[in-house]
């Protein structure tokens, strides 16, 4: 009995062994599946954007901002023949 006063009934030997049988068989199909992966995840879902404007907009405004973090350069050069890096025109 518990607490509460109900009678707890355990699992049989039986009932044990086909959860543990059930718990090895789902622990190999899992090493399998990290042995012998199936497609890659991107190859997946590749194509899945295809010709949605949304998609496309954000990858340009995703290019755009990773482009305004790059240092800008002059066109003259510098001494030495080297670039030499200005200040941002804001």
């Amino acid at each position: 009995m518990n607490d509460e006063g109900f009678t707890v009934r355990k699992p049989t030997l039986k009932e044990r062994v086909a959860a543990l049988e059930a718990e090895v068989r789902d622990l190999e199909r899992k090493v399998d599946n990290l042995e012998h992966p199936g497609r890659p995840w991107w190859l997946k879902i590749a194509g899945t954007f295809e010709d949605d404007p949304v998609y496309d907009k954000a990858m340009m405004l995703g290019r755009k901002y990773r482009e305004s973090l790059r240092p800008k350069y002059c066109t003259r050069r510098a001494s030495r023949g080297q670039r030499s890096l200005r200040k941002p025109v804001s």
